[in-house]
């Protein structure tokens, strides 16, 4: 296999792969925002009951943690629009 056909091949599994990858990350990070806000309910719902004030901290503790990951997955979004961009610069193999 010459060069330019790896380089062919290569750029169109990256590309492919690409595309895989967006279509998850875009079901999860909308997924991880759906749960943020039903989480975000339960944690004011048993915020200023005595009654629920173990539950409260658990929820609050998962709530806190599904938001760090959610942030996480929002800085995805530069690292993904860089291998968007790279491939659209990436010059076809001749």
């Amino acid at each position: 296999m010459e060069n330019n056909e790896f380089n062919k091949t290569l750029r169109d599994v990256v590309a492919d792969g690409l595309v895989v990858c967006l279509n998850a990350y875009e079901h999860i990070h909308t997924n991880q925002y759906l749960l943020l806000q039903h989480l975000r309910c339960l944690v004011e719902d048993t915020r200023d009951n005595p009654q629920f004030e173990n539950l409260h901290e658990i929820l609050y503790s998962f709530y806190s943690g599904v938001s760090a990951a959610y942030r996480c997955m929002s800085e995805l979004d530069e690292a993904i629009k860089e291998i968007a961009e790279w491939l659209d610069n990436e010059e076809e193999p001749k």
